[in-house]
C-alpha cells in the first residue's frame, strides 16, 4: 500500500475520533452555560479517554513524523482548536461570575453580621434600661 493509501485508510478513524471529540465539547459548552460543574467534569473525563484514543491513533500514523495532514485532518482540529478555546474563554468568564458572586455575598453577610450586632447591642441596652 502506497503512502496516500495507508493515511487515506487512517483518516476515517480519526475524523470518527475528532467527531467524537467535537460533540464532547459541544456538551461541555452546554455544561458550562448551566453552571453544571458535575456534568463538566464527567465530559472532561471521557475527553481524557478519548485523547488517549487520539494520541494512539496518531502515533500509529507517520502524520507527525511528516507533517503531512490531511486537509480534512487540519479543517477539524482547527475546529477543535477554536471550540476548546470558547469553552476556555466562557469557563473563565463563569469563574469570574462566580467570583464576584461570591464576594457580592461575602459583603452581605458582612453588613449581615453587622447589622445582628448592632440589634444585639440595641436590644441589650434598651432591656437594661428597664431593670
Amino acid at each position: 500500500m502506497n503512502q496516500a493509501n495507508y493515511h487515506r485508510a487512517e483518516v476515517p478513524a480519526l475524523l470518527h475520533l475528532v467527531e467524537a471529540w467535537r460533540k464532547l465539547a459541544g456538551q461541555q459548552t452546554e455544561a458550562i452555560e448551566r453552571s453544571d460543574w458535575q456534568d463538566l467534569l464527567r465530559l472532561s473525563g471521557e475527553k481524557e479517554k478519548l485523547k488517549g484514543l487520539m494520541d494512539a491513533a496518531i502515533a500509529a500514523s507517520d502524520f507527525n513524523q511528516r507533517g503531512n495532514r490531511p486537509p480534512e485532518l487540519r479543517r477539524a482540529a482547527d475546529e477543535l482548536v477554536r471550540m476548546e478555546q470558547f469553552n476556555q474563554q466562557l469557563l473563565s468568564e463563569r469563574s469570574r461570575q462566580t467570583q464576584d458572586e461570591l464576594g457580592r455575598s461575602r459583603t452581605k453577610v458582612q453588613r449581615l453580621r453587622m447589622i445582628r450586632n448592632a440589634y444585639r447591642r440595641s436590644r441589650q441596652t434598651r432591656w437594661h434600661s428597664y431593670l
